[in-house]
């Protein structure tokens, strides 16, 4: 304790007592030790998962309770502690010290092997849990680090001033201080107003014209565009981040913002109510509408929900994606399904005659139903390729030329990405001849091939035409097992029917007693529900955390948004719809799934909206004039060493925003980025960071790849650039701090103990100098009266 504070603190007892206690706790080392401890603290939760956190905290809570059980016993013999507070002490510590011990050692290593909380909270961080949502840059710029920060400032301010003498030889341990604490403002500043973004630049050449904007590349936004009202965008601070949050589980309105109360029409109502950060939109059959209110409706059918698993009845809950069917009858490329085991077909509309084929007995894998109407002739054939067929005393030769696979899902309308099994069948009958594709599963489908060799337009088979009524070819594809459910949504008492085709066996019909049925000796057939009036709409299917990307994490860029949209009519039920909003990166330039989604609303018209980033607007613009990536050598597809951008920047005119100069250009390359002064407000104050983050490669499968026009320029590949934007606010507060840690530090541990040696050995001189000129004789020395010296090793702290 230094001289100084020995003063300070008798000061100190002329003070109210509360302020003397704010000061003493200020000015102590202690508070400063404390302050620290809660940093590093801060700083493990921010990186170490929560659920070896927990493991830790309770592996340190069964080492308390060993050590306390051990240690109460110890102070009761040596007499340091009552008699009655020892024991029982000891006994609620060995009570919660056995509980903890088998809940520690015991359940957490269950729970840390055998559950899927493990699975999540064994990666999870802290910032990342629900309630929390934030970035790591926005976890350490929270208010808690922010208010421990700023009472180790006051600590060190406080007791810099209180406690070291403001003298020469206490420079270094100032300069220190001082450093510490304009480095911790630094880090404040820096955290607090640090933005991040980027823009996408196209080539001058492709795309003319130029970038005012960029896009944060943390905080989400959300764009709202109506004809004739305008657009706006809303910031969505509020919007969580890593957690699946399904339709109904948020409640974040977004039409009352201040920036969209003036474009929103009345009685017009948009909140988010949903958010997912891993998912796609698929169409999906809903039983009942109810199950998707407000959805987008695009088909309607009875629909049978069913599940493959083992004979007894399946918890829906477990099964997995691949275990679920739904089977729609009215559209023919969803009333079936083909498993390894079995392909199962829904039919609520059998005719007598698709009735009698699937009947029909074949004794072969394939077999061919040969009707002649005129005749009534009918024969049942095995087939394969290569036989002929004389059908009686008809007339028609039948040669079976292939048998197998359609080849290609149909495209025709209402039977798209259906697809069948056919034989081809060449028909001949006196001086004509044609081939029939008999189709197996739809028969209606079955089509003529006429050879027109004169004809440019005719396919490899001829010209193509409906089946010739004078004689019916129905294929029958036995050559894997075949369940067809035969249902009558109409009748609700009669009992689902079966009809089983099985390789070499004759067909079975019969009324199913139960809502199963096997189709091998472990797999069977569940029925779990089915519904008349069954809708087909799209929904949010989510991914698997252990599928999901980890680059993906955080950054919305696989996020799927649920916005309800709700339109009061008078006199009426409220409209309402559910929008699913993909995370668009660059609003300005929609790609696939990554698209603006417009409804049209009651009374409104259309309303589009986009689920993107923050914007910010630059206060200069900004083009790409060329673009240069530089390959390794002998590498293909070629490798970037290195990639840079001519940009093209010039200011805006105050007034009308046009540029107010000739460009500029800047060339920002890999690891190498431009600077530039900008004098605009706000985050984009001062110097903005343009570097160099990404570039457009190209289809690299495509064998014109590398082709290039009449300049030099590749055509397929480098069509544009990826410019990130950035501000280095308080990073040279940060520099300046951390240079004077660095210089205060060797003056406080080499410069101050030279001088204070220095110091005293000149006292010690004066001293003997003193001594010898009062005591000439002797010489000797007394030290009665001596001042107190200072050692070389003390400090004022």
């Amino acid at each position: 304790m230094s001289l100084k504070y020995q003063r300070v603190k008798q000061h100190d007892l002329t003070l109210p007592t509360p302020v003397r206690w704010l000061t003493r706790a200020f000015s102590s080392i202690r508070l400063a030790v404390c302050l620290l401890t809660l940093v590093a603290l801060y700083g493990t939760i921010a990186s170490v998962p929560v659920g070896f956190l927990a493991l830790g905290a309770a592996y340190a809570l069964i080492g308390l309770g060993v050590f306390g059980a051990l240690g109460l016993p110890w102070a009761l013999i040596q007499g340091r502690m009552p008699k009655s507070i020892a024991v029982l002490g000891w006994i609620l510590i060995a009570i919660a010290g056995t509980w903890i011990t088998y809940l520690g050692c015991f359940q957490a290593f269950d729970w840390a092997t055998h559950t899927d909380a493990w699975r999540y909270y064994g990666k999870v961080i802290i910032y990342q849990l629900p309630g929390l949502e934030m970035t790591e840059l926005q976890f350490y710029s929270w208010w808690p680090m922010q208010l421990i920060l700023m009472l180790f400032v006051v600590n060190m301010i406080w007791a810099t001033i209180r406690r070291i003498e403001f003298k020469f030889e206490n420079i270094g341990v100032l300069t220190v201080h001082t450093g510490i604490v304009t480095l911790t403002l630094g880090s404040i500043l820096y955290s607090t107003f640090k933005v991040e973004g980027d823009l996408l630049l196209f080539r001058q050449d492709i795309e003319d014209g130029y970038e005012n904007v960029f896009y944060d590349a943390v905080n989400p936004a959300f764009y709202v565009l109506l004809p004739n009202r305008g657009q706006a965008m809303v910031p969505l601070p509020e919007l969580p981040r890593y957690n699946d949050y399904p339709a109904g589980t948020l409640d974040i309105p977004i039409s009352d913002r201040t920036k969209l109360e003036p474009l929103i029409p009345e009685g017009l109502s948009l909140r988010i109510i949903g958010f997912l950060p891993d998912a796609e939109i698929e169409e999906t059959w809903a039983l009942e509408p109810t199950d998707a209110p407000g959805a987008e409706i695009l088909a309607t059918s009875p629909v049978m929900r069913l599940a493959l698993a083992g004979r007894e009845t399946p918890n829906q809950n477990t099964l997995q994606p691949e275990q679920l069917l739904m089977l729609a009858s009215a559209v023919p490329g969803e009333r079936y399904v083909e498993t390894h085991h079995a392909d199962i077909e829904l039919l609520t509309d059998l005719s007598e005659q698709r009735a009698s084929q699937l009947l029909t007995e074949v004794p072969g894998e394939h077999g061919l139903i040969v009707e002649v109407p005129a005749t009534g002739y009918r024969q049942v054939f095995p087939i394969e390729p290569g036989q002929t067929i004389t059908a009686g005393s008809t007339g028609y030769q039948l040669t079976i030329e292939e048998i197998g696979p359609y080849g290609l899902p149909f495209v025709t309308p209402g039977y798209e990405q259906a697809t069948d099994t056919r034989a081809v069948v060449r028909v001949e009958q006196g001086n004509e001849m044609f081939r029939r594709l008999a189709m197996s599963r739809f028969p209606e489908r079955s089509q003529d091939f006429v050879p027109q060799p004169d004809d440019p337009n005719a396919g490899p088979l001829g010209q193509r035409r409906d089946p010739d009524p004078a004689i019916r070819l129905t294929y029958l594809d036995r050559s894997k097992p075949q369940f067809h459910l035969v249902w009558s949504p109409d009748q609700p008492d009669k009992p689902v029917e079966l009809i089983a085709n099985l390789p070499r066996s004759a067909p079975l019909r019969a009324a199913l007693g139960e809502d199963r049925f096997p189709i091998s000796r472990q797999l069977w057939v569940h029925m779990l529900g089915a519904s008349q009036t069954a809708a087909k709409v799209r929904q949010p299917a989510i991914k698997p955390r252990p599928q999901r990307d980890p680059k993906d994490i955080g950054g919305y860029t696989a996020s799927l948004m649920l916005v309800e949209v709700t339109k009061q009519i008078e006199g009426e039920e409220p409209w309402e719809r559910i929008v699913m909003l993909h995370h668009m990166r660059y609003p300005r330039h929609p790609s696939g799934k990554n698209r603006p989604e417009t409804i049209t609303v009651p009374g409104i018209g259309p309303i589009t909206m986009i689920f993107a980033r923050e914007r910010h607007r630059l206060p200069f613009i900004i083009g790409l004039a060329e673009f240069q990536m530089d390959p390794y050598p002998d590498t293909y597809p070629p490798v970037p060493r290195d990639f840079s951008s001519d940009l093209l920047i010039s200011r805006l005119h105050p007034e009308d925003g046009v540029p107010a100069e000739v460009p500029r250009v800047y060339r920002p390359s890999l690891n190498n980025p431009a600077i530039v002064h900008s004098p605009g407000a706000g985050i984009v104050k001062g110097k903005l960071k343009l570097s160099q983050v990404g570039w457009d490669p190209g289809d690299q499968t495509d064998p014109a790849i590398e082709a290039r026009d009449e300049n030099g320029r590749f055509i397929n590949q480098q069509r544009f650039s990826i410019i990130g934007v950035g501000n280095n606010v308080g990073i040279q507060i940060v520099f300046v701090g951390a240079c004077l840690i660095v210089a205060g530090v060797p003056w406080a541990f080499y410069v101050k103990p030279w001088l204070l040696q220095r110091r005293k050995r000149q006292i010690q001189q004066e001293l003997a100098q003193q001594q010898t000129k009062n005591d000439p004789k002797t010489g000797d020395v007394t030290n009665q009266n001596e001042p107190e010296l200072i050692s070389a090793g003390s400090s004022d702290r």
